[in-house]
């Protein structure tokens, strides 16, 4: 996956499969499965978010997304408004754009300077659970009880069938 472009790292529903894949559309080059040094918790059962580089031993498991350089800025004004980014330093802010270090899948060296979206200053840990293994993906489905399906794509696939 190493060439030219920008990565993201994204670790809800944006990854393949979940309501939010779309999200990027034609702006991704490519996707790989990927994880990050961190916590990912579920502060609601509608999205998670995750505290990088928090030194737990814990890593967040989610899609390592490559965009073309002269895309990156309409990739990432897509992404900051399906998750509640404003700007740096916003105080409305449900997440901070921050820069992290990747693992891909498959034994590919760490990519560093990967943009992704992190828990804001002001979230408090204690607030929130803690989803155990760090895949947003397996937590949805624990509690859906369905396996491959979100109730959010559940409910999507039941509107458009009706």
């Amino acid at each position: 996956m190493r060439s030219s472009g920008i990565y993201i790292f994204l670790y809800g529903s944006e990854m393949r499969g979940l309501p939010g894949e779309r999200i990027l559309g034609s702006l991704e080059h490519s996707r790989q499965p990927a994880s990050a040094d961190g916590t990912l918790y579920a502060p609601s059962a509608s999205f998670p978010v995750a505290v990088f580089g928090d030194g737990s031993g814990n890593a967040v498991k989610g899609e390592l997304v490559q965009v073309q350089e002269s895309r990156m800025a309409a990739a990432l004004t897509a992404l900051s408004q399906a998750n509640g980014y404003l700007g740096k330093g916003n105080t409305g802010n449900t997440v901070e754009l921050v820069e992290i270090d990747a693992h891909p899948f498959g034994g590919e060296e760490v990519i560093g300077h990967v943009w992704a979206f992190a828990a804001p200053k002001h979230f408090t840990p204690d607030a929130a659970d803690a989803i155990e293994g760090g895949d947003w993906r397996a937590y949805r489905e624990s509690l859906s009880g369905q396996q491959g399906i979100t109730p959010a794509a559940s409910s999507l696939a039941q509107a458009s069938a009706g």
